[in-house]
């Protein structure tokens, strides 16, 4: 059987309610975090976080009030 190429998921995101309640989750698996922004229009916020050599793992949290898609 041929040897398959070696893969790799670029990342995985997970819409959750609240970044901030959502986090410590996350860092108590030992994952660090890269990066936050508000999206440009102010509907969602999002968070990078990388976990050793894993993939990269990202938060997607509506903004209160918006009528945001998540």
């Amino acid at each position: 059987m041929p040897e398959l190429p070696a893969m790799r998921v670029d990342h995985a995101g997970m819409a959750v309610e609240s970044v901030g309640e959502a986090e410590p989750f996350l860092l108590a698996l030992g994952a660090e975090k890269i990066h936050e922004e508000a999206s440009k229009y102010g509907d969602f916020t999002w968070a990078s976080y990388t976990l050793g050599d894993a993939s990269r793992l990202e938060l997607i949290a509506p903004e209160a009030g918006s009528d945001s898609f998540l």
